[in-house]
């Protein structure tokens, strides 16, 4: 018997990808793809078809982008769960023509000594 696998995406045809033989070598195939598409963040449903008719049809788990980013979590180390952002003002990146001071307020802080004297 001849098996095909498909590729669905969620707005798009379906896509084939290979032909086997025997059932077994499809689905190792399609969770190989599927681990892959957990690891990328890729949202894709997968057909298993015998000649034109659909056997199966098998989307992303779950279980298996939990349990990838769990270890990639596992990696980083305990405790780096929280990522730190860095939010610039808007003040900081704003371009200055050559020559000017990086403060353009003056101070009338001097004038003010001088007229306590």
């Amino acid at each position: 018997m001849q098996y095909i696998v498909k590729i669905q995406y969620a707005r798009g045809p379906e896509t084939p990808l290979a032909e086997f033989k025997y059932v077994d070598d499809a689905k190792i195939f399609i969770e190989q793809k599927l681990r892959a598409d957990a690891a990328l963040n890729v949202k894709a449903t997968y057909l298993l078809c015998e000649f034109d008719e659909v056997i199966d049809k098998i989307g992303p788990n779950p279980m298996l982008a939990s349990s990838n980013q769990g270890q990639t979590q596992g990696d980083q180390g305990q405790g780096q769960g929280k990522s730190v952002s860095f939010r610039p003002t808007p003040f900081n990146t704003t371009p200055r023509p050559p020559g000017s001071p990086p403060n353009w307020m003056r101070e009338d802080k001097d004038d003010d000594d001088e007229k306590d004297r």
